[in-house]
């Protein structure tokens, strides 16, 4: 939601509550997939704010917000089967976060940007054969945003993370990371968009993080007022450090939206991905194809 007050303060809203399943052999079933017979099902909160002070086109602007994001396993709490010590509660997370922007035009269509995102993640049940995996990551970055025509925007965030865990016995990630982002307007109805993320993240099984990188290429096309057509490509690479795992993964997926009523959402999908990892039992290729509804106030 979006919320314009006057021409110099603006406010973003969003929430979403999802009840979701993971896919088998993703997240928590890495390696472990043939030990479940039902999807593992889970909860999540995601909320998400951004306050805008300062104008369009204005000589600086400052933007902030905080947001949250929760993780609640619904089965398999007291683990899988089989293998007991594989309890889906030693992963229920909670994560509040906060960022702060400052942008400072250098051109007519130019901003050079800095800014800070912090993030404090806390499992909710400490798991007594590991290490905690509590940890607070801070981002701290410079860049840009641009608009070299009416039809190409970007934005361009690199700097330093650092990752630092409760728990000594955990590495602390102290690197570069980098969130990229680049949309082309060929058309009114047509949108191409390339990103690419490299952070470390926390994994859901092996080792201390995961150092992440993505690369994206989505196409969308509105062919009407109500239908929408997706394509995707993905490549992404998983580098762990505290155990020796290192994946490649390719994915490639489509959509297909129709907008029944202004409050609901038909969407249908197809996504293949080949997943290639160096410890044996992680490596898959899979075809998946979904039905969903998205109901919005």
């Amino acid at each position: 939601n979006f919320f314009e007050f006057n021409h110099r303060n603006r406010l973003v809203l969003d929430y979403q509550f999802r009840a979701q399943h993971e896919e088998k052999g993703e997240e928590f079933t890495e390696g472990q997939g043939n030990k479940i017979t039902d999807p593992l099902e889970f909860h999540r909160n995601v909320f998400r704010s951004n306050y805008i002070l300062g104008s369009d086109g204005s000589k600086g602007r400052f933007e902030f917000g905080i947001g949250y994001q929760d993780k609640t396993y619904q089965n398999y709490r007291d683990g899988l089967p089989g293998k007991p010590d594989s309890k889906t509660k030693y992963n229920d997370f909670r994560a509040p976060s906060a960022h702060l922007e400052f942008y400072l035009r250098a051109t007519p269509r130019t901003y050079w940007l800095i800014g800070t995102k912090q993030t404090l993640t806390d499992y909710q049940t400490d798991n007594p054969n590991v290490p905690s995996k509590d940890n607070h990551s801070g981002f701290y970055y410079t860049g840009a945003q641009w608009e070299v025509t009416g039809k190409t925007q970007g934005i361009a965030r690199l700097g330093y993370q650092i990752k630092d865990f409760d728990s000594h016995q955990r590495e602390t990630f102290e690197g570069f990371s980098w969130d990229i982002g680049l949309e082309w307007q060929p058309q009114e109805h047509t949108l191409l968009t390339l990103k690419t993320t490299q952070a470390a993240v926390s994994p859901d099984q092996d080792g201390d993080y995961n150092l992440q990188t993505r690369y994206t290429l989505a196409l969308k096309q509105d062919w009407n007022s109500y239908l929408t057509t997706r394509l995707e490509a993905l490549y992404q690479q998983d580098d762990y450090t505290g155990v020796t795992r290192n994946e490649d993964r390719y994915a490639l997926s489509a959509g297909v939206d129709y907008q029944i009523k202004r409050w609901v959402l038909l969407k249908a999908d197809w996504r293949y991905q080949d997943k290639n990892s160096n410890l044996q039992g992680y490596s898959f290729d899979q075809n998946v194809w979904s039905i969903s509804a998205r109901f919005s106030l």
